[in-house]
C-alpha cells in the first residue's frame, strides 16, 4: 500500500510540474523582429550584448561558410541590420566575445584572434591581432583591465584597458577546444577549467593570487572520456558553489555521453551525471546554464549534432527534467532528423520582458531566436558596473534572498563552446514577491548588500556609487513606458503625496534636473517629464524622490 501512495505521488507531482508550465513555450520569431538569415550559409556563433547603452540587447552573428559577420541593433524588441555602417562588414568571427577594453562605456567586440573598439555611435575600429583564439575572458590578476584566455597556444594575455595586451602567462597544456573562467573554490580569485580533443589533456588550473597557476587537476574529481567541446559552470544547486556541465563529443554511437560535475566545496567535483537525469547526448557540442522559467534554479540546455536540443529542467534536487520537446525548443531537422547542430548559443532578454529568450547559430538551422513565451514566474534583472572591478564585472558572483532559497549566479565571458550569455544577470524568482537582500560579491571592493528591492524590477548597481543603492524601492513609484524615447509619466504609490520632488541623475549620481510636483499633479499620482528638453544621449538615467529611493530609466 505504501508503495502504491509512492507511485501515486510522484505522478501528481509529475502532473502538476507540467500544468504549472503548460502555457510557457518557446517560438522562433528570428524573422518577425527583422533578423535576416542567411540561408545558404552555416551558422557560426551569436552574441548579445548592448553595443549603444540605451538598454536593450543587440545582437552580433557569424557565418562559417563563407566566413561572414553581422550586426543588429535592437531598436525596442526590432532588429535592424547596421553591418555596413559599423565597419564590420569584412570581418570574420568563429567567436563572438564582448567586454570593455579600452576605459570607456562602450562594450567592445574581440572575435577569435582581433579586437574591435566600439566608438559609441554604431561604429568600430579595428584594434588589431590581440590573440591566438581568444576563448574566454576574465580579470585573473584583478587589476581592473580585462584578460584574454587563449587557448591557441593557451596562455593568458593580459588587458593593458587600452585595447592592448601586454604580459602573457603559458600553461601547460594540449588539444584544448574549450574554456570556463570561474572562482571553484571561492577564495576570490578567477581559476580556469580548459576542455581538450583528448580526453586526458583536460585541465583545471587553481588561480594563485599571486601571478601564478597551479595545476590541480589530479584529484579534483574533472576527468572526462570523450572529446570536450563545450564546458560551462553554474551554481545547480544553489549552495554558492559553481558546478560544472561538459557537452562531450562520441560522434555517431548511441549511448549518452555528457558529464554533470557536483562541487562539493573541498576542490573536488562528483559525477551525478547518471543521477541527475541531464545526460545529453553523444555528440553535443554546447552546453549553457539559464533559469528559462525564472523558478529560482538553473536549468542545462545542452546541444547535439544529431538529435537537436535538450532542456533539462532543474528539479531543485540535484534532479533534472527533460522538457525541450514540450517547449517547441527541440529544434530537429524536419525531414532527416539531424538537429539544429549548433556551434554557438546565447540566452538573453530580448524584449525587456523579464523572461530570458535564447539564441542558436549552427548547422541546420543557421541562425534562430526562440522567444521565451508565457514565463509563468518572477523575476529581478541585475546589470552591474564595476569601477574598481572591470567595469562589466566579469568573474562576479550576486547572490538573491527569496523565501527558504539563495539564488546564486556569476558573470561568465566565454563558456560552453562559443557560448555568450548576456551581461545583465537574470534571476528568476519563483511565486515569491518579497527580495530579502541582493548581496554583490565584487572583486575588488568589499561585498554590497542591498534591501528592499521590488520583485519584476530591472536594477543597475555601479560599484561605489555616490547613489544610496540600499534604500532602492520600487514600489514607491514606478515609470511608464521604460525604456522612453521622450515622454515619461512617474506615477506615485501609496506614500503623501505632497511636497514632492524627482531628481533626474545620470548613471554616477550628478543631477540633470529636479522637478517640484505641483499639488494638482500630486493629487493625481502622475507627474509627466519629457526626456528630449535634456537633451540626454540614449543610455541609463536615474530618476530618485525625496526619500532617496532611485530606480532606474533608459533613453532610447
Amino acid at each position: 500500500m505504501k508503495y502504491l501512495m509512492k507511485i501515486v505521488l510522484i505522478v501528481v507531482l509529475f502532473a502538476s510540474f507540467f500544468n504549472s508550465y503548460s502555457q510557457q513555450t518557446f517560438t522562433a520569431v528570428t524573422s518577425q523582429v527583422g533578423i535576416s538569415v542567411l540561408s545558404d550559409n552555416m551558422g557560426q556563433d551569436c552574441a548579445w550584448a548592448d553595443i549603444d547603452n540605451d538598454g536593450d540587447l543587440d545582437l552580433a552573428l557569424s557565418y562559417s561558410f563563407p566566413a561572414l559577420f553581422e550586426i543588429y541593433r535592437n531598436d525596442d524588441g526590432m532588429y535592424t541590420d547596421i553591418t555596413a555602417s559599423s565597419g564590420l562588414s569584412t570581418i570574420a568571427a568563429s567567436s563572438i566575445l564582448w567586454a570593455e577594453i579600452t576605459s570607456d562605456d562602450f562594450t567592445d567586440l574581440l572575435t577569435a584572434s582581433n579586437a574591435y573598439k566600439n566608438n559609441g555611435d554604431g561604429t568600430f575600429t579595428p584594434l588589431g591581432q590581440v590573440s591566438g583564439h581568444t576563448s574566454s575572458l576574465a580579470d585573473f590578476d584583478m587589476d581592473g583591465n580585462v584578460d584574454i584566455l587563449d587557448i591557441s597556444p593557451p596562455s593568458i594575455q593580459y588587458g593593458n584597458g587600452d585595447g592592448t595586451f601586454g604580459n602573457t602567462y603559458s600553461f601547460i597544456a594540449s588539444n584544448i577546444m574549450s574554456s570556463v573562467c570561474f572562482d571553484f573554490d571561492n577564495d576570490g580569485n578567477i581559476d580556469i577549467l580548459l576542455g581538450s580533443l583528448q580526453s586526458s589533456e583536460t585541465k583545471l588550473f587553481k588561480n594563485n593570487g599571486d601571478g601564478s597557476f597551479a595545476d590541480v587537476t589530479f584529484g579534483s574529481g574533472i576527468s572526462f572520456s570523450y572529446d570536450v567541446y563545450g564546458i560551462s559552470a553554474g551554481d545547480i544547486n544553489n549552495d554558492g558553489l559553481m558546478d560544472v556541465y561538459a557537452a562531450l563529443h562520441k560522434g555517431q554511437i548511441s549511448s549518452p555521453g555528457n558529464a554533470l560535475l557536483k562541487n562539493n566545496g573541498d576542490g573536488t567535483f562528483t559525477d551525478i551525471t547518471n543521477p541527475s537525469g541531464a545526460i545529453g547526448q553523444p555528440s553535443s557540442r554546447t552546453a549553457s546554464f539559464a533559469d528559462y522559467d525564472n523558478d529560482g534554479w538553473l536549468d542545462i540546455l545542452v546541444d547535439d549534432h544529431y538529435k537537436g536540443n535538450f532542456l533539462y529542467h532543474n528539479n531543485g534536487d540535484e534532479t533534472f527534467t527533460e522538457v525541450a520537446e514540450q517547449l517547441n525548443i527541440r529544434d530537429a531537422h524536419p525531414t532527416i532528423g539531424i538537429g539544429g547542430d549548433y556551434f554557438g548559443t546565447s540566452w538573453g532578454d530580448y524584449n525587456n520582458d523579464g523572461t530570458i529568450d535564447f539564441f542558436g547559430s549552427g548547422h541546420w538551422s543557421f541562425q534562430k531566436l526562440f522567444e521565451n513565451q508565457a514565463c509563468p514566474n518572477n523575476f529581478l534583472i541585475l546589470t552591474l558596473i564595476g569601477t574598481e572591478t572591470n567595469r562589466d564585472a566579469l568573474g562576479v558572483m550576486v547572490k538573491v534572498k527569496v523565501g527558504e532559497n539563495e539564488i546564486s549566479q556569476t558573470i561568465i565571458v566565454g563558456d560552453g563552446g562559443n557560448n555568450f550569455n548576456s551581461l545583465p544577470l537574470e534571476f528568476g524568482l519563483h511565486q515569491n514577491t518579497v527580495i530579502d537582500y541582493v548581496e554583490i560579491h565584487w572583486l575588488n571592493s568589499p561585498v554590497q548588500t542591498i534591501t528592499n528591492i521590488a520583485t519584476n524590477s530591472f536594477i543597475t548597481v555601479v560599484e561605489g556609487d555616490p547613489v544610496n543603492v540600499n534604500e532602492i524601492n520600487t514600489n514607491t513609484f514606478s515609470c511608464y513606458p521604460n525604456p522612453s524615447s521622450d515622454n515619461l509619466s512617474v506615477t506615485f504609490n501609496n506614500q503623501n503625496k505632497s511636497n514632492l520632488s524627482i531628481e533626474l541623475l545620470d548613471i554616477e549620481g550628478r543631477q540633470i534636473a529636479k522637478f517640484n510636483v505641483s499639488s494638482v499633479e500630486s493629487e493625481k499620482g502622475i507627474f509627466n517629464i519629457n526626456l528630449d528638453d535634456y537633451n540626454l544621449n540614449p543610455g541609463i538615467y536615474l530618476l530618485k524622490d525625496d526619500s532617496g529611493k532611485t530606480i532606474k530609466i533608459i533613453k532610447k
